[in-house]
């Protein structure tokens, strides 16, 4: 800073201004519910924003002690630099045991900025992951074929769970049917 007096007097003087970080942690769309089959493993990502006004460490731990026994979700802390106004994801592994059964166990991520008092923390519903598959339609591509003529039928599935099911076999049978010549 430079003062000058009408006198043609002149002083310099030099001002330090030191701004005070701030921090700040956002969950972009974060998953609700995430899960693994019998045996495998799932993921569960995870993508945090820091809206603070400066690089921050942030420290995400997992509380899993909700889940049954043999679950295992890593890693079970992890700390992530995240500059200003950035983006990062973080995935999660997911561990089912072989003897897993159906149910529903809260998950919970603390996620904790580097000057100890801002934190966020998310409940992610963990399941076992199943193909949830249900017939939406049936259409043939005849009204009323023929004894002896050949019929194709389009079958839609629908799979509303967490597991994909990639090769689904649809049989189709009847039954009370009097067939005679």
């Amino acid at each position: 800073l430079r003062l000058e007096a009408e006198g043609g007097s002149v002083s310099e003087l030099s001002v330090e201004i030191k701004m005070p970080q701030t921090f700040g942690i956002e969950l972009i769309d974060p998953a609700e519910s995430s899960g693994a089959g019998a045996g495998g493993e799932g993921t569960l990502e995870i993508i945090l924003k820091n809206i603070g006004n400066g690089e921050d460490s942030i420290v995400i731990t997992v509380d899993d002690s909700q889940l049954p026994a043999g679950w295992d979700v890593s890693p079970e802390s992890v700390t992530v630099t995240v500059a200003k106004n950035a983006t990062r994801p973080q995935t999660f592994v997911i561990h089912a045991p072989e003897n897993a059964t159906s149910g529903s166990w809260p998950l919970t991520l603390t996620f904790s900025s580097e000057d100890g008092i801002t934190s966020v923390s998310h409940v992610v519903d963990v399941q076992l992951a199943k193909a949830d598959l249900s017939i939406e339609r049936i259409f043939t591509r005849s009204d009323a074929p023929y004894f002896g003529e050949e019929n194709t039928f389009l079958v839609t599935v629908r799979n509303d769970g967490l597991l994909d099911a990639s090769a689904v076999s649809v049989t189709l049978s009847t039954t009370n049917i009097d067939v005679s010549n």
